[in-house]
């Protein structure tokens, strides 16, 4: 998980709406294009730094619009996750915990580590990666499996082999794994 930095607010969204199904499809999309242009590290998932697919995000509400109907259409609330049901924003839903690590705010590198079986770990056990890793289900068993081939791979190569082909994936854990060597 990585933190965004936000850019200046597009005003992509030209008026104030009800509600986010008011939001006209048209305007979503080029939303969407901006976040992946001008935020998104790599073409990766904030939550689990997977590459995705450039029609493959979720205009993820970081604070649930269910919860924070006040923040539906707030920028600075606004970022984009991948589709996959398992995890990530699919996973957390309209879930909200005030120990969830909001990438908007927090640098999930206090709270977040790797250990060398491809997991996600909270440092010291401490309460906001816990939570946040489950509620992202981040040690989802194919991303555990794509980390560990991932892990696999650097050790067995060279740094300079190993970032010509993988430079955009999972950016923090191979800071993690330079660390290691």
């Amino acid at each position: 998980m990585y933190k965004i930095t936000k850019t200046p607010n597009p005003k992509i969204l030209k008026k104030r709406y009800n509600n986010w199904d008011c939001i006209e499809e048209s305007e979503k999309e080029k939303l969407k294009i901006h976040m992946l242009e001008n935020e998104i590290k790599f073409g990766l998932c904030p939550y689990c730094e997977r590459k995705v697919k450039t029609r493959n995000w979720h205009i993820e509400h970081v604070k649930p619009k269910s919860k924070f109907p006040n923040l539906f259409d707030d920028y600075d609330n606004l970022t984009l996750s991948c589709t996959n049901k398992d995890t990530c924003g699919c996973k957390k839903g309209d879930c909200w915990d005030n120990n969830f690590i909001n990438p908007l705010k927090d640098d999930p590198s206090l709270y977040l580590s790797y250990n060398l079986f491809g997991e996600v770990v909270a440092i010291d056990n401490n309460p906001i990666g816990l939570k946040t890793i489950e509620i992202l289900n981040l040690n989802e068993e194919n991303l555990i499996r794509a980390r560990k081939n991932l892990i696999k791979y650097y050790k067995q190569s060279t740094e300079n082999e190993y970032f010509d082909n993988y430079k955009d994936k999972f950016f923090t854990l191979i800071d993690f794994l330079r660390v290691q060597k």
